[in-house]
């Protein structure tokens, strides 16, 4: 398909899904745009620095195909059963507490010591992460599991 096809995961229906959210966060971005540009154009609204406004485009091309995805619930097809999406959990926690230390261990190692301060700083940086990474995965496995129950009752 592409260059982009090496970041995709290797199910075609999911690559064809991503595909089409990257396609249209792509539109809803230029429309952006085009409605900004027309607005600073046409009206005397206090207009958004430039900087601001490719942060703004930015964040919808990566949020939108993020939140598509999350909420398609087509990341966890084979969770089906209460035990199963349990476990997933579970893993999802160790997952998540595992990113927290690692990224705690990295960063000491990767930087000098600067003080308590920094530390602390590092490791609520790290925790802010965390819980956005916890609450994704957990996110995308309900709506997963709610699906694929769904799917087995039909």
């Amino acid at each position: 398909m592409s260059w982009l096809t090496m970041f995709l995961p290797e199910d075609e229906y999911k690559q064809k899904k991503l595909m089409s959210f990257l396609a249209e966060a792509a539109v809803i971005a230029f429309l952006t745009t085009v409605i900004g540009a027309a607005l600073i154009r046409l009206t005397s609204i206090p207009t958004v620095g430039s900087e601001k406004s490719f942060l703004i485009i930015a964040a919808v091309l990566i949020l939108y195909p993020l939140l598509r995805y999350i909420l398609s619930g087509m990341e966890y097809g084979d969770i089906f059963t209460p035990q199963q999406y349990k476990k997933q959990m579970k893993h999802i926690a160790f997952r998540s507490i595992t990113f927290f230390i690692l990224f705690n261990l990295i960063y000491a190692i990767a930087t000098e010591h600067h003080g308590l301060t920094t530390s602390i700083q590092t490791a609520g940086l790290a925790l802010i992460f965390m819980i956005l990474l916890f609450l994704i995965d957990i996110s995308s496995l309900t709506v997963s599991y709610k699906k694929n129950k769904n799917l087995e009752t039909d």
